[in-house]
């Protein structure tokens, strides 16, 4: 009998990707027989109080850090004007799950040279302006981005379908999963935090991304940048770590968690009560 910590968990996936078959203490690289694929990265999975996401790690991991996505460059800027004219046609209507980007021959749509078949899987859209503006949606999937004519173009396919019409003008801003392409926090992430890694292991590029679980809520070793005090308020740090929040750097730092037991020196690990996503 599997006894491993997924089968006394409850994990939840968008119910078309096959199941996933990971210990919270294992890693894998990508594998269709464990469920590391990419429409399953940000599957959730709860073990009593505790919580964990999916995701894929592009560095080598340590367990008891923070891992986060560099949203300063995986984070596609605000797209204006970019809804592709020549496939408006059944995209982007009421009811249409279908939108196409495109824009002028050398625009960047996307943080890679070359956006790759579902690297967006699982992140979300927003019209930001325009006709259909204040609605997010979540991506499914999307088709290799490739240049047309005089433009460059993707079309990223929704779970739901659109509930406003948007136009032409209409302007977006697209999100890569928030889960996939992890790396180990500081400043060039932007401190925001997807959450703990659980195991240690070894990246290589030669063999691609990490999947991995990593703990969003409830109690986890955490690794202390200082002296950690029972009861304080934690903020991301770098290199992964956590430190006790000041009124200065909670302004730019997210709040993670709080110090449940602090480690018998500085520089150490301890217990804290992660409060990251639920």
């Amino acid at each position: 009998m599997d006894t491993r910590n997924y089968s006394s968990g409850r994990w939840h996936n968008d119910g078309v990707n096959v199941p996933v078959k990971l210990s919270i203490n294992e890693a894998s690289v990508a594998s269709y027989e464990k469920g590391c694929v990419p429409g399953n990265i940000g599957a959730k999975m709860q073990i009593g109080e505790r919580v964990f996401y999916l995701g894929t790690a592009l560095a080598t991991t340590v367990p008891g850090k923070l891992y986060g996505s560099d949203h300063s460059t995986t984070v596609t800027a605000e797209l204006a004007n970019y809804l592709d004219a020549t496939t408006f046609t059944g995209t982007g209507a009421i009811g249409s799950s279908v939108i196409s980007l495109a824009g002028a021959a050398g625009t960047t749509l996307w943080s890679t040279a070359v956006l790759v078949k579902d690297h967006l899987a699982g992140g979300y859209l927003v019209v930001s302006n325009g006709t259909g503006e204040g609605y997010c949606y979540r991506i499914k999937s999307n088709d290799a981005g490739q240049t047309v004519g005089s433009t460059v173009q993707c079309t990223l396919y929704l779970y739901d379908p659109i509930v406003t019409a948007v136009a032409t003008t209409t302007d977006f801003v697209v999100s890569k999963n928030l889960m996939s392409d992890l790396i180990v926090t500081n400043a060039a992430t932007d401190f925001i935090v997807a959450g703990v890694s659980q195991v240690g292991a070894t990246y290589a590029a030669a063999t691609g991304a990490i999947y991995q679980w990593f703990q969003t809520w409830g109690p986890a070793a955490g690794f202390s940048k200082g002296t950690a005090i029972a009861g304080s308020v934690l903020i991301a740090d770098s290199a992964g770590d956590m430190e006790l929040a000041t009124e200065a750097l909670s302004v730019t730092r997210p709040t993670i968690g709080y110090q449940l037991v602090a480690p018998t020196a500085a520089a150490d690990y301890g217990l804290v009560y992660l409060t990251i996503r639920p």
